[in-house]
């Protein structure tokens, strides 16, 4: 963390209060020292809006999980919606490396009319559990629960797995921000590039944003490196008076942005070219020269 501006009110640190940037979000595998030093209020309203639209893509959950990344309280989790198909009942998925656990949105359910009990719901022991939490509530009240005898559905579930491709975006630029500052130094917050960047990590997260702000994703990867599924990805090349960055994380191709940007007036040479290869179960990370 050598940056004497931070890198989104471009203040010096000095005269403002501040706290740790993950260059890639904590919940991601994000290592403590690849990191920038920002304006604390700042920091924490891009973690609760575009870090945490990003981190809680099921997808992007369900990656972190299989890489058994540690958050800072447990390890990775993924969460969905689904129905039950058997009756159409709202449930809540859970995922992590080993295991995945399911429960209904509604446990109980009453009639609209009269506000009386029709049916107690939960999967295995969920279910016995569910009953007598009920069954003490209504006791304290001076309630008694008479249930019926208990009924089998068919267990299947279908489950939804969404993908916003503009608010992953943002938060691929976001790194990829991040990673350029880190890589060029604070000299980039000034430039016209630095402002557009900038920009788009303030904007409502929709293609048309991104698209009015000129930062169009290319095709193609500067992220070829042979890594295992562990691993994130992230290469800043200078070209022609380019700043061209790549972000891929979890060696995912679907969770992968390639941006460039001019930046003449840095007036880098065109050998500027670093890789950096995060383990993000371990927390550490490697730069090197991005071989031509």
């Amino acid at each position: 963390m050598n940056n004497k501006l931070c890198p989104y009110t471009c203040r010096p640190i000095s005269e403002i209060a501040t706290s740790c940037e993950h260059i890639v979000p904590d919940a991601l595998g994000g290592p403590a020292d690849f990191a920038l030093t920002a304006d604390t209020k700042r920091n924490s309203t891009y973690g609760s809006t575009v870090d945490s639209r990003l981190i809680n893509s099921p997808i992007l959950g369900m990656l972190a999980a299989r890489a058994r990344v540690q958050t800072r309280t447990r390890p990775a989790t993924w969460r969905a919606k689904g129905n039950l198909l058997a009756d159409g009942s709202a449930v809540n998925i859970v995922g992590s490396a080993d295991s995945m656990a399911v429960r209904f949105q509604k446990p109980v359910e009453t009639d609209p009319e009269t506000g009386q009990i029709r049916a107690i719901k939960g999967f295995g022991a969920d279910a016995k559990a569910e009953l007598a939490r009920v069954t003490k509530d209504l006791n304290r009240k001076g309630h008694i629960l008479e249930p019926d005898e208990a009924k089998t559905l068919e267990p299947t579930i279908r489950g939804r797995f969404e993908h916003n491709l503009a608010e992953v975006m943002q938060g691929l630029t976001k790194i990829a921000y991040l990673a350029t500052v880190w890589t060029v130094g604070d000299e980039f917050l000034s430039t016209a590039a630095g402002v557009r960047y900038r920009s788009w990590i303030d904007a409502e997260p929709n293609s048309a944003a991104l698209e009015a702000l000129g930062l169009r994703p290319l095709e193609g990867s500067l992220c070829k490196k042979s890594v295992p599924h562990t691993h994130h990805l992230i290469a800043c090349v200078a070209l022609d008076g380019n700043l061209i960055t790549g972000v891929r994380l979890f060696n995912e191709p679907l969770f992968e942005i390639t941006l460039t940007v001019p930046a003449p007036e840095l007036q880098l040479a065109n050998e500027h070219r670093r890789l950096i290869v995060i383990d993000a179960a371990r927390r550490t990370f490697e730069e090197t020269l991005l071989a031509p």
